[in-house]
């Protein structure tokens, strides 16, 4: 499965939006470009770039990372939520 990003910055030095605390954080996404843009109308951000993004990084991260507790699908109406256990499901 795959997702849109935004992200400022490339390579490992990606920073993606992160929505909540350093201790507690999900990562904003989004299902395809349209939702994107109006993901990034709603939160009020610009100057991002959309990237494509597997699931197999939000698993990695949430094996990895204790503060990381999963990610917010399309922000701006569905606001579905993935913690981080249902991703190492998937």
């Amino acid at each position: 499965m795959e997702f849109i990003c935004p992200v400022l910055g490339e390579g490992d030095e990606r920073d993606f939006i992160a929505i909540g605390h350093a201790e507690n954080f999900k990562i904003a996404v989004f299902t395809d470009l349209d939702m994107y843009h109006e993901g990034c109308k709603y939160l009020g951000v610009s100057g991002y770039e959309p990237i494509k993004v597997s699931d197999k990084l939000f698993k990695d991260l949430a094996k990895k990372d204790d503060e990381f507790t999963g990610i917010i699908v399309n922000i701006h109406n569905e606001k579905k939520i993935i913690n981080k256990e249902e991703l190492e499901r998937l």
